[in-house]
């Protein structure tokens, strides 16, 4: 019994540090938009979650349900917003800081924090 205990305790301490390790490390495309001399991203925060709810925000690989879940946000998490797409938001978070001047033409975002897609209606938009 002891033994197996520790199995699945091992197992679930691998499985949490390789989850970690994917938000880590997986390159999600989200697009920098030429968009007439506007700044490319707007900065918000993670907003409305209800404590009797799930109390995160997924974050995903692309911008639906139907993309895989790889890590996720709470209320007054802080994000920068790129692209949008039905209601869905290109996000960059894990940095204090990020260049948000225009672009001349539409490309990747290039950065070293984390990227992913989140559903807006749980986003407040602060500046941008």
């Amino acid at each position: 019994m002891k033994t197996l205990l520790k199995t699945m305790l091992v197992s679930s301490l691998l499985i949490s540090s390789f989850n970690v390790l994917q938000a880590q490390v997986l390159d999600v495309e989200v697009m920098e938009r030429a968009d007439d001399g506007l700044d490319t991203c707007a900065y918000g925060q993670v907003a409305g979650l209800k404590s009797d709810g799930d109390g995160f925000l997924s974050v995903r690989t692309g911008p639906g349900t139907k993309y895989e879940s790889f890590d996720e946000l709470k209320n007054n998490d802080k994000v920068w917003l790129f692209e949008e797409r039905n209601g869905w938001y290109g996000i960059v978070y894990g940095l204090d800081e990020l260049n948000c001047s225009p672009v001349e033409n539409d490309r990747p975002v290039e950065t070293d924090g984390k990227k992913g897609w989140v559903f807006g209606k749980w986003v407040e938009v602060l500046a941008g």
